[in-house]
């Protein structure tokens, strides 16, 4: 049988863009965004072993009622995420309108991210 991976605890409406973003690998080539799941999973008080490779998943699992509402009250954390999803947003969207076929190689001798282990 699968792992539950439903959210015990609901994200309040000002996080709400922190699912979006820990679904999708585009944060990783982001360094602010990967410095914001840095300083989330220092604040969901994660061991090391689980910090890294950083699973966002696990991240947001792993913060607790408490946590959600002192961090929807954090204006710079609001701010920084933010900045961190109006850029996702603006990258996502444009590579939607692509005017000609690309073509991307992934070895998977090199993994995409470490938290997709090989």
């Amino acid at each position: 049988m699968g792992r539950d991976t439903r959210r015990r605890v609901e994200l309040p409406p000002s996080l709400r863009a922190l699912a979006d973003l820990a679904s999708n690998l585009w944060w990783s080539c982001d360094p602010e965004a990967a410095a914001l799941w840095g300083d989330l999973s220092r604040r969901a008080r994660l061991r090391d072993d689980e910090r890294t490779p950083l699973n966002p998943v696990r991240v947001l699992d792993r913060l607790s009622a408490r946590d959600l509402e002192a961090l929807g009250r954090d204006r710079d954390f609001i701010a920084t995420l933010r900045r961190v999803n109006n850029r996702f947003r603006r990258e996502t969207a444009r590579r939607g309108i692509a005017r000609r076929p690309r073509v991307a190689y992934f070895s998977m001798e090199f993994g995409l991210h470490a938290s997709l282990p090989v």
